[in-house]
């Protein structure tokens, strides 16, 4: 054998000992296709899978298994949407001649559109030699999978929508899988603890815990995940915001963590009483002071509190008939001072007020309510028409006890003289 015959055969050696380090290190080979005596091979690509946007290389072999060389090969990639190749990459690939038994490797470096979906998608080739020019196309697969996370909360639900002081609720969580491959091993846990800012949430699992976990979600597909949440008794009534921790397993194998936020709001109906205080008014005869007082008796605060009262024919209003009062405290109360004047003696008269306001979630209210003012007269209550009557009994029995004290005076003296 002559020294070229030698050389031959180790080119051959190497060439087919390449093409095997690929086909052991393929995460995506084995396509074969032929036509004549030419076999290709994808023998890998890399990175594996493909992602939306990105490039991959992608090796071929190229086979003559025929007995006799053939001139003028080439490899011709055809890609087409999504894959493409830059300007600066040639979709020919020459090879020249191929001797019989010899095997090639080519290389491609292949982009991908960002708008690729996900799957399975076709990478076309064909090849042409002297004797071979019009040869079909064939086409690979190349796998794509996005690597950006599928999956989303795409509702909150509580019920009821908010938890008073003391009380629970239930919290459901809608989780859907926006992408075009299985998600597996999905786990959502709440951050009941401490929120992003460091405050203490004044929640409590009920039950279920802090997390649960659902074994696979479909492309396109939304499961859903319940907790019950108990608020602490003193709890204020706003809203919180509490974090949430998903995690998962995409197609490709990797672990995938999103941090989202949930709201829950703590608060109850706000129960507002309101009755008169005092009052000052006795007849038709002069305008009084009506205080009215307002009770806050649920366990949530109000707040930006203002009461109007309406004037009927009952009663003339000498005053604003709109007061502001703000905030009050749950188990507080503020009052409203009004001057009336009555039109006629009545024994009762109704007081219609309108109030708004807002709950600690800022929910606004506006009700119309009738407090009912009892008229007594000054002689019913005791304290006269004018005064002068109690002053004139003070003063007969100042008279009277002076007298008598006059009398046994005298009469001590009298009994002395004699």
């Amino acid at each position: 054998m002559n020294k070229t015959s030698i050389l031959i055969v180790m080119m051959l050696f190497a060439a087919q000992t390449v093409a095997a380090v690929y086909e052991q290190e393929s995460a995506a080979s084995g396509f074969t296709s032929s036509y004549g005596d030419v076999y290709v091979t994808q023998l890998r690509y890399d990175p594996y899978p493909a992602s939306p946007g990105t490039y991959i290389d992608v090796w071929y072999k190229v086979e003559n298994r025929g007995d006799v060389a053939l001139d003028n090969v080439a490899f011709i990639l055809q890609p087409e949407s999504p894959f493409s190749l830059d300007v600066d990459e040639d979709a020919t690939h020459v090879i020249g001649t191929l001797t019989p038994r010899e095997a090639v490797v080519v290389k491609f470096k292949v982009r991908i559109s960002e708008d690729a979906l996900q799957g399975d998608q076709s990478l076309t080739y064909t090849w042409r030699s002297a004797l071979y020019q019009d040869n079909p196309s064939f086409a690979s697969t190349i796998s794509i999978r996005s690597t950006d996370a599928l999956l989303v909360v795409s509702s909150v639900r509580a019920d009821p929508e908010q938890i008073a002081p003391g009380a629970s609720s239930t919290v459901t969580l809608s989780l859907t899988n926006v992408g075009d491959a299985f998600i597996r091993y999905v786990t959502v846990r709440m951050g009941l603890f401490k929120d992003d800012a460091g405050e203490t949430l004044p929640f409590s699992p009920v039950g279920s815990g802090t997390s649960a976990s659902i074994v696979n979600i479909a492309p396109g597909e939304s499961q859903s995940l319940s907790f019950t949440l108990a608020a602490d008794p003193d709890a204020k009534g706003k809203p919180y915001s509490i974090p949430l921790f998903v995690t998962y397993v995409d197609s490709a194998g990797r672990n995938i963590t999103r941090k989202e936020q949930v709201g829950v709001r703590i608060g109850s109906e706000p129960q507002l009483l309101v009755y008169v205080d005092q009052s000052g008014v006795y007849d038709a005869s002069a305008p009084g002071e009506v205080v009215v007082r307002f009770v806050n008796a649920g366990a949530s605060d109000i707040k930006f509190l203002s009461a109007t009262l309406q004037e009927t024919d009952a009663f003339v209003l000498l005053s604003s008939p709109t007061q502001y009062l703000g905030a009050i405290d749950s188990d507080d109360y503020e009052t409203a001072t009004y001057m009336i004047r009555l039109a006629k003696n009545a024994q009762e008269i109704a007081l219609p007020i309108v109030v708004t306001y807002q709950d600690a979630n800022n929910k606004k209210y506006s009700e119309g309510m009738t407090v009912q003012l009892s008229v007594h007269s000054k002689d019913e209550l005791g304290i006269g028409g004018n005064g002068t009557f109690p002053v004139a009994v003070v003063v007969i029995i100042v008279v009277i006890a002076g007298i008598l004290v006059y009398r046994r005076v005298r009469a001590r003296r009298h009994v002395r003289k004699g």
